[in-house]
């Protein structure tokens, strides 16, 4: 019954206990935090990374007459709900199934038609800013809205993403590299975003506390922890009901301010997860190297820049065709979002206009996932790297 789970989060047994009695300002040091790693005193906490994207949305649209988003051809589901909620049109550009970039010429297309930019750095693989046409991010062009969601770990150095956007999305959910078990984070970096959250201040509901919810709260952390272990994870994958691993739209919810359980939970994970975070770059790094000494191999590695330094949530590859997704799916190896979002049917009716997508329809059917997290056992990375070594041809007579 053993299995691999895709990805891996710790949560350590203190932050477990953390939510029976949080600190009662443990919102002000995680706001404390988040301000020295991001360099903004201006943030909301919410959530979810989904409200947090909502919110940068909706702060988009404050004085746009009809607003409209460029938002990629493909990626989670979530950037639809987000969309959704906040009610705005959207543009869809291409992606480079080789890099998971922006298309340029995609994108060019488009940006002076639009309001603003959202730009997703997938699996901690950040965005490259030479990929954006000229005025994404100015004082009078289109907002630049980086989804940092899969990012934690990755490692921005200057002239970066990390420094061109006016907004940064963060999200604290039970599949990130840092969790919480629940919520988001809204980062605002430009003067123009900052005017704009003061003259429309988000309404957030209260979010569920009580002895009730921190009993929830941990059962759900319990859960995380029990399903990170390979040994246990292989019983409910196995269960479709549960849909372990799927990707799943997920209709909007009202926004709601982060719990004070949630903050216990991050600041007492942080550590672990930076830990963590170490051990997916050399994780990462040990596939790199294994599949460009492998070039026959029935997948290939995504391409990065050389000045980049990725997380690594996952590792992704595209398929070329003949890997073998059962045999992978016990080591971890999962498909990723399955349809790109321009034939997700919520969004359907947002979309301004219909750009064809087809690096994006390449990624839904070819993008495969690759574990890089602690839980793999030696034995586990040697199996997945046998995996990835194509079998030898039969010799002739």
């Amino acid at each position: 019954m053993r299995q691999v789970p895709p990805a891996h989060t710790p949560i350590p047994p203190s932050a477990l206990l953390s939510l029976a009695s949080p600190e009662r300002d443990a919102l002000d040091i995680l706001r404390g935090v988040l301000v020295k790693r991001w360099g903004s005193e201006s943030l909301e906490l919410l959530g979810s990374g989904t409200q947090a994207l909502q919110r940068a949305l909706g702060l988009v649209a404050v004085g746009a007459p009809d607003p409209v988003l460029a938002m990629p051809g493909w990626g989670c589901f979530d950037l639809a709900s987000a969309a959704v909620g906040a009610g705005v049109r959207v543009r869809l550009y291409d992606l480079e199934p080789e890099t998971l970039q922006p298309d340029p010429d995609s994108l060019a297309g488009m940006v002076e038609a639009v309001d603003g930019v959202v730009v997703v750095s997938f699996f901690g693989i950040p965005v490259e800013p030479a990929r954006l046409p000229a005025g994404v991010g100015a004082p009078d062009g289109p907002v630049l809205i980086h989804d940092a969601a899969q990012a934690h770990g990755a490692r921005f150095g200057p002239d970066s993403i990390e420094s061109a956007a006016e907004v940064t999305v963060l999200s604290f959910g039970r599949g990130k590299g840092w969790t919480g078990l629940s919520g988001g984070a809204l980062i605002l970096s430009s003067e123009r975003m900052r005017d704009r959250a003061r003259r429309s201040p988000a309404h957030l509901t209260e979010a569920p506390a009580g002895a009730g919810e921190s009993a929830g709260a941990a059962l759900r952390g319990v859960a995380q922890w029990a399903l990170g272990r390979p040994s246990l994870y292989g019983v409910p994958a196995r269960i479709p009901a549960l849909g372990l691993g799927e990707t799943r739209y997920h209709p909007p919810r009202p926004l709601e301010a982060l719990g004070l359980g949630a903050a216990a939970v991050l600041l007492a994970s942080a550590p672990d997860a930076d830990r963590e975070a170490d051990h997916r770059r050399v994780s990462a790094a040990r596939l790199r190297a294994h599949l460009e000494a492998t070039p026959e191999a029935d997948v290939q590695p995504i391409r990065v820049a050389r000045d980049v330094d990725p997380g690594y949530l996952r590792f992704p590859v595209l398929d070329r065709g003949a890997a073998d997704r059962d045999a992978g799916r016990l080591l971890g190896v999962l498909p990723s979002y399955p349809r790109s979002l321009g034939r997700l049917e919520p969004l359907k009716g947002l979309l301004a206009s219909a750009e064809p997508t087809p690096g994006s329809d390449v990624l839904a059917e070819r993008l495969l996932t690759l574990p890089t997290h602690s839980r793999l056992s030696p034995s586990d990375r040697l199996r997945l790297e046998a995996w990835l070594t194509p079998a030898p041809s039969p010799r002739g007579p």
